[in-house]
């Protein structure tokens, strides 16, 4: 049985603030220890409004969506939480496909 390794550039693009366990250093770390390693590697797709659904309750995804910030104000922030809507698309269609 072989491991699959999916993920998506979009996730070292989800910076967030100092001390929270979604880094992208973290990230960064984990791919390069991967380096090498015998997997499936997959990119993670986007997925859609019934991906969500089957893995998260719709009281989840409408607060995800309400804490997204616009998209000026995301473009002028040094440290965000934007695309979490995307994220969260593709975790989920990376978990049901």
């Amino acid at each position: 049985m072989t491991t699959a390794l999916i993920t998506h550039t979009d996730c070292l693009k989800h910076r967030t603030p100092d001390g929270h366990p979604e880094q992208i250093a973290r990230l960064e770390h984990v791919l390069a220890a991967l380096n090498g390693k015998t997997l499936e590697r997959f990119e993670a797709p986007m997925g859609s409004e019934d991906d969500l659904r089957l893995v998260h309750p719709q009281s989840h995804i409408e607060r995800v969506r309400n804490a997204e910030p616009d998209e000026e104000s995301c473009s002028s922030m040094p440290i965000h939480g934007c695309r979490r809507d995307r994220s969260m698309r593709r975790c989920a269609a990376s978990a049901v496909r």
